[in-house]
């Protein structure tokens, strides 16, 4: 378990705190290093080959990466179907970038996707995000209706890095047994997606400045990624809901103060919808 390891070092993460966002110093730790696992802290780490070469093209992932996906989250998961949303690319070089028109920034603020709400957002063909799982869902011979049906719904946030091994900007995610509910604030906004403005409900990180609980809070990265490593992390579970345990993992990009400039981080982020 992480409690023994010393940090990498410290970094920023930025939370929402009163009416804006803080930058507070936290430590960060290896994650390789902290028998992190996927049921328990919300994320782990996977050695898995790609096949895709060029992880800008969306039909190739489709056809390439998909099945890779779908026969993990079938066998580790034990769900009946999956389904995927459009996938998501980061780059870093777009953070000195005024426009981008291919690449997203990374997301340099703590937050989670999902609240309670997802079934409703996935189940319901009126919502906008919805809709973004329609092309899959045919693939895959799916129906609103089985949404609506399923016994259990498990969302898979699945990251891969194509860019530079060691990252300006890599991923951190906060062990999800260090954090509660009361920590973190709902809201609902409009993002581009795929080009679809999609309205989603989700999570800021927003702990309490006066108590303890950013000291509680362990922040893990993954360093030296290749394109074959894979983070897997929880977005929802609908049985932990339903038990009233956490399902929420946080998640930020941080600046690595031990990287040079320039060695950029570009990121795929596939997400699967496991129904039961």
């Amino acid at each position: 378990m992480t409690n023994n390891l010393t940090a990498l070092s410290e970094a920023e993460i930025h939370y929402l705190m009163g009416a804006g966002i803080a930058a507070k110093r936290c430590p960060i730790y290896e994650g390789r290093k902290g028998d992190l696992e996927f049921h328990r802290n919300g994320f782990e780490l996977r050695h898995i080959p790609r096949e895709v070469t060029d992880w800008t093209d969306e039909a190739e992932i489709q056809r390439l990466e998909y099945p890779v996906l779908t026969r993990l989250c079938k066998g580790w998961m034990g769900c009946k179907q999956v389904i995927f949303l459009p996938s998501t690319h980061r780059d870093a070089a777009a953070l000195n970038q005024t426009d981008s028109s291919v690449n997203d920034a990374p997301i340099i603020a703590a937050h989670a996707d999902y609240t309670e709400g997802f079934p409703d957002m996935i189940g319901d063909e009126r919502e906008t995000y919805a809709q973004l799982l329609a092309p899959t869902m045919r693939q895959a011979g799916v129906t609103y209706a089985d949404i609506r049906a399923a016994s259990r719904i498990v969302s898979v946030q699945l990251w891969r890095n194509f860019g530079s091994p060691r990252m300006d900007y890599p991923l951190a995610l906060c062990d999800t047994q260090t954090v509660d509910r009361s920590q973190f604030q709902k809201g609902r906004g409009e993002y581009l997606i795929a080009g679809r403005l999609t309205s989603i409900e989700s999570w800021s990180f927003a702990p309490d400045q006066q108590d303890d609980s950013l000291s509680r809070h362990r922040w893990s990265t993954f360093q030296d990624m290749s394109a074959d490593d894979i983070i897997l992390f929880r977005g929802y579970d609908s049985d932990l809901v339903q038990k009233g345990e956490e399902f929420l993992v946080g998640y930020s990009a941080i600046r690595d103060p031990s990287v040079p400039d320039g060695m950029h981080r570009h990121s795929v982020e596939m997400r699967a919808v496991c129904l039961f």
